[in-house]
This record gives structure tokens, C-alpha cells and sequence, in this order.
């Protein structure tokens, strides 16, 4: 075999090294991009649901303008995308936080916090955070 034969199959093989570890790299980014933007729409849906509680009245099953009494749905606590939980609750304001089971470099997980007041909610990205 000539030595430019040789070479030929040398640079194929680093170029198809090259291409796969860049596949997988492009993978890993668009699997962790997707899982935040997967928690970030059940945060949305968090929020809006709060909201509603907030505003119905009382004797129709709701907040009578309060958050104090609103619990994440069963159903909601606890998803493929992540775990949310109440970290504090007043009558103006609920803050949940969002926890994901997927780790980003290392033993960090993706985390997410959700203001809620009455007429607005707040998302924020506390991965690497404590």
C-alpha cells in the first residue's frame, strides 16, 4: 500500500472520529436544552393553575384572593421532566421550585424557581445555584 493510500485512511478515520464526537456532543446540548424547556412549560402551567386558584372565589373552590391555601396537583409533584415543590407560600406570592433528576457536568442538577403573585409570574434558571 502507498503512503498516500495510508495517509487517505489516517485522515478518514480522525474525520469520522471527529464527526461522531461532535454528534454526541450535539445530542447531549439538545437533550439538556430540551428538559429545560420541558420543566420551564410545567412551571407555566404551575403558575397559570395558581393564578386561577387566586382568583375564584372561595365558595367556588378557590383561593378568595389568596394563595395560601393552593397545593401543587398529585399528578404535577412529580414528572419524568422534574420534581416541584412549595418552598414558601403567603397570601400574596407562592414560590415553587423545580428540580430535575437529569444532572448537567458533574452532580448538578437542572433547577428552576417560579414566583407567583397575583397578576404575574416570574422563572428562574438557579441551576449551579444552592
Amino acid at each position: 500500500m502507498g503512503q498516500q493510500q495510508l495517509l487517505y485512511i489516517i485522515l478518514a478515520v480522525i474525520l469520522i472520529g471527529l464527526s461522531v464526537i461532535f454528534g454526541i456532543t450535539l445530542f447531549n446540548n439538545y437533550s439538556v436544552q430540551s428538559k429545560k424547556d420541558a420543566i420551564v412549560d410545567e412551571l407555566s402551567t404551575l403558575g397559570n393553575m395558581a393564578q386561577q386558584h387566586y382568583s375564584k372565589p372561595a365558595m367556588l373552590g378557590g383561593g378568595g384572593k389568596s394563595f395560601a391555601n393552593w397545593n401543587i396537583p398529585v399528578n404535577l409533584r412529580s414528572t419524568p421532566n422534574a420534581d416541584y415543590t412549595i418552598k414558601s407560600q403567603n397570601a400574596n406570592q407562592v414560590v415553587v421550585e423545580a428540580i430535575s433528576s437529569e444532572m448537567l457536568t458533574g452532580d448538578i442538577p437542572i433547577k428552576y424557581n417560579l414566583q407567583i403573585d397575583p397578576n404575574d409570574f416570574q422563572i428562574t434558571d438557579i441551576t449551579g445555584g444552592s
